[in-house]
């Protein structure tokens, strides 16, 4: 598994593109801040050839308490939904 942060996705566009890091972490900090922020508000992000952001909503539903098995009902809940785009799904699939 590889694991990407902010600091090394910071660095390797710093490398890429000949700025210093503290530039390459700006840009992806603004950009990660405005993705959330968009969705944040209901509104869908897609970025052409990567994919779409948004929010759905869960409906409540029933769930068990693990400890005791017993039936509990578990609100309704916002979650982030991300959906690859095609160009993405290609490179996956190594096309």
């Amino acid at each position: 598994m590889t694991i990407v942060n902010k600091q090394v996705l910071s660095e390797k566009i710093s490398t890429q593109f000949d700025i210093s890091v503290s530039k390459a972490q700006s840009v992806v900090e603004a950009l990660f801040e405005e993705i959330m922020r968009q969705v944040s508000e209901g509104k869908k992000v897609r970025i052409v050839g990567f994919g779409s952001f948004q929010s759905k909503t869960r409906a409540e539903r029933t769930g068990r308490d693990p400890n005791t098995g017993a039936p509990i009902t578990l609100p309704e809940t916002k979650t982030a939904h991300f959906q690859a785009g095609k160009h993405f799904n290609e490179k996956i699939k190594g096309r």
